[in-house]
């Protein structure tokens, strides 16, 4: 056997090897919730203007249950935990000329799919970079304030 190869040990867990050497510097930062949830709480939590209520189906040969509600937009999610989400994209972030071009490039056929992939990852990257609009963050918050941070 090879010194520099190790033929036992198959290739997909080699690579995993080497990625964990490559963790991010933010790997072990401290991902605890800011507000812990209280399991009384679960189910009370309603969001601060009209929404519909979202069911999970875990099967086709099942029944619908509870999960949250979302927005009428179909922007912001909140679960029955309190939890919030909200929609990433060009509207939550805005664009510029140069993230709409790259996107538009990406969407081009005649390139080579390495070039259109390059380019989606530029764009996303550029994007979600970006703060978030200052027309989103007041609804933002009152969902947020309606969550777990109530």
């Amino acid at each position: 056997m090879s010194r520099n190869r190790n033929d036992e040990l198959p290739d997909d867990l080699i690579d995993k090897l080497k990625l964990l050497n490559e963790q991010p510097d933010d790997y072990d930062a401290d991902t605890r919730p800011l507000v812990s949830l209280n399991e009384d709480d679960i189910g009370t939590f309603r969001p601060p203007e009209p929404a519909l209520r979202v069911g999970v189906r875990d099967s086709s040969y099942l029944n619908y249950r509870a999960w949250g509600y979302i927005s009428e937009d179909e922007r912001i999610l909140i679960s029955d935990e309190g939890e919030v989400y909200l929609k990433m994209d060009e509207e939550t972030f805005g664009t510029t000329d140069a993230i709409l071009m790259m996107f538009k490039i990406a969407s081009e056929e005649s390139h080579s799919y390495h070039k259109r992939t390059t380019n989606i990852a530029i764009a996303l990257r550029k994007l979600v970079r970006r703060s978030i609009r200052e027309s989103v963050i007041p609804r933002l918050i009152g969902w947020m304030k309606s969550g777990r941070f109530r």
